[in-house]
């Protein structure tokens, strides 16, 4: 899992869609997104890494958001997501 994915600064409903060509692209294959970078995230953005999380878990697949900033974590909370919840299969969470 050394390709990782950088979440941009903003993480708007934009970015939202190129994060999920970017999962779909990935599909079938150990996903590690960094979300340390991220300055604003939207409810949509983190929507879709939440469905990606969900569907890598239905694939039996690692998935996991690492190095949360503030923002992302505050977007996360407000919305009533566990940032756990973005993680899955073996070492999804941590």
């Amino acid at each position: 899992m050394d390709d990782v994915l950088k979440l941009p600064e903003k993480l708007d409903v934009a970015a939202a869609r190129s994060v999920r060509d970017t999962l779909l692209s990935r599909r079938g294959t150990p996903v590690v997104i960094d979300a340390a970078s991220v300055g604003r995230a939207s409810a949509l953005a983190v929507e879709v890494l939440l469905s990606g999380a969900r569907q890598w878990r239905e694939d039996g697949q690692p998935f996991r958001v690492e190095d949360m900033s503030d923002a992302f974590l505050d977007t996360c909370h407000g919305l009533g997501i566990a940032p756990l919840a973005l993680c899955a299969g073996p070492g999804g969470a941590r």
